[in-house]
């Protein structure tokens, strides 16, 4: 998982089955906003084990479009 460099990057992770949307703070601290609606088996190995990692984005709609399409 990459270091947020802006604090209002997200990390989007994969946590008991769950995939769930923190906002990260100017501080650095990861604040929960919601659980997505992403079914973390239904996804390829690879984008799975990503999300078990945590991924930190600017920029929410392409992960989503392309993880619920």
């Amino acid at each position: 998982m990459r270091v947020p460099s802006d604090p209002n990057d997200y990390l989007v992770i994969s946590e008991n089955g769950v995939v769930k949307l923190y906002n990260i703070t100017e501080s650095g601290d990861q604040i929960y906003s919601k659980d997505l609606d992403i079914a973390p088996d239904a996804l390829l190995a690879e984008d799975k084990a990503q999300l078990e990692e945590g991924i930190i984005l600017e920029e929410l709609a392409a992960l989503l479009e392309d993880y619920t399409s």
